[in-house]
């Protein structure tokens, strides 16, 4: 018995040895470049881009001369948008290994993201000078050529591609959007579901989709686009772009807790880009505005946070201004207007924002000049005719107001607020009828609108002014 127990403590005792050794080997594998690059593969392959670059860094660090490691990290850092530094990163790629597979055409893509679309045109020649036949380059290259100006030429050469080869699902994407892009909108379409139909595991086809209903007048087709972006969302969910388009489409149906939703969603997969703090602080603004949510906080919260990632970001200065001066906290909003006009002396918005804060200051006059500057600059932006209705309201004018704010909806028929604010003028007119119509319209648009379902009550009732 005795002899048996050593037998079975030696025995113990040397599996324990085999596998510490084998958890110390994998160990040891794992710190390796080898381990290294196969963990940031792995980690690019399930979208987690930020530990995919931490990875390949590492393996750059040990070993400055693969040129895979460089490619992969290059493709990670395009999907972060880090698009210099991707450029840089697959530029380095090619240098080490010139035949790299898809080193160069995820350069062009990069290039093209980055807007140095003569960079891509060059990028894409060189493949193809090697290799004429391969579709997705020559759907491609349609796409740089359209977006040079160059549409005759890629559209033709397009056609001539789904002559030769009908089931190719690039060039059906990329006609598509050259179709929207000239407003043959059935056209576009039509190439979208003969892409989808050839293979509806890629994403291309369903971006474009959205875009085409998004482009068709009067928001009419936005629930198809969030139809669109959902089925894009299940196939690539770590792309922050895609949650935040949705989020925009679903701002512009008046859904905003679906669109808080996206827009929160973006942030945490992108914190770094300001363009998305700026889309959720709009939407806090608006609802702050519009139903009379207190989200003030946050939406001051947001957009200041865009204007530190980024600080020429007009739009953060834009609606940070209008909800200050909503607060009443007119000095710091002028501010923020002046500092658009420092970094655009022809924006038409800041101009609004200087109408808005004078309006509310009760120096209409002065606040009349702005909006005035306003349409001279843009005159078929309805907020700032809008705007301007709400001051001529102020001073009284009914038949200006009116005839302002027929304009507005001329030309944003869709907004609530063009309804509102006429709605408001016919009031002071005792138009009560006119103005429960109007008021009607708006709420069909944004049943959530508080201020219409208010001036609604106010059209229905006698002795309003």
């Amino acid at each position: 018995m005795k002899r048996l127990a050593v037998f079975l403590a030696l025995a113990s005792a040397i599996a324990g040895a085999f596998l510490l050794g084998q958890f110390v080997q994998r160990k040891k594998e794992e710190a390796s470049p080898q381990g290294q690059y196969r963990a940031g593969a792995g980690e690019l392959y399930r979208g987690r881009y930020r530990a995919a670059v931490k990875r390949l860094t590492e393996v750059i660090r040990l070993q400055p001369r693969n040129a895979k490691a460089y490619y992969f990290r290059g493709l990670a850092l395009r999907e972060l948008r880090a698009l210099p530094a991707a450029v840089e990163d697959l530029t380095r790629a090619l240098q080490l290994d010139p035949a790299l597979a898809g080193a160069g055409y995820q350069r062009a893509l990069a290039r093209e993201s980055l807007g140095d679309t003569l960079g891509a045109l060059s990028d894409i020649d060189s493949l193809l000078a090697a290799d004429p036949k391969r579709v997705e380059l020559r759907a491609m290259r349609a796409r740089l050529l359209e977006s040079i100006g160059r549409d005759s030429e890629a559209e033709e050469e397009l056609d001539r591609l789904l002559k030769e080869r009908p089931k190719s699902y690039f060039p059906l994407v990329s006609r598509a959007a050259l179709r929207r892009g000239r407003s043959d909108l059935k056209g576009a379409l039509a190439d979208c579901d003969a892409a989808i139909a050839l293979d509806d595991r890629v994403a291309s086809a369903f971006v474009e989709k959205a875009s085409v209903y998004e482009a068709f007048p009067g928001r009419e087709r936005y629930r198809e686009a969030i139809e669109a972006y959902a089925k894009t969302i299940e196939l690539l969910p770590a792309r922050a772009d895609f949650y935040s388009s949705r989020g925009d489409v679903r701002m512009g149906l008046y859904q905003y807790q679906d669109a808080l939703a996206d827009m929160t969603a973006a942030i945490g997969i992108q914190p770094q880009l300001a363009s998305y703090w700026v889309g959720r602080g709009h939407l806090y603004r608006d609802r702050t505005i519009n139903e009379e949510q207190q989200s003030s906080a946050a939406a001051l919260k947001d957009l200041t946070k865009a204007i530190e990632l980024s600080p020429k970001t007009i739009s953060g200065y834009f609606y940070r201004a209008s909800v200050k001066s909503y607060e009443g906290q007119f000095d710091d909003a002028i501010l923020d207007a002046k500092a658009i006009l420092q970094l655009d002396e022809k924006s038409a918005g800041a101009y609004v924002l200087l109408c808005q804060i004078y309006d509310s200051k009760k120096e209409h006059e002065k606040a009349l000049s702005y909006c005035d500057r306003a349409i001279d600059l843009e005159p078929y932006y309805a907020s700032a005719r809008t705007t301007r209705v709400s001051v001529l309201i102020a001073l009284r004018r009914s038949r200006e107001a009116i005839e302002e704010a027929t304009r507005a909806i001329d030309i944003e028929p869709w907004w609530d607020t063009t309804w509102s604010v006429r709605a408001s003028a016919y009031l002071l007119a005792g138009m009560r009828d006119k103005a429960a119509a109007d008021c009607r319209r708006g709420i069909e648009l944004n049943p959530n609108n508080v201020r219409l379902k208010r001036q609604l009550q106010d059209a229905l009732s006698a002795g309003n002014f």
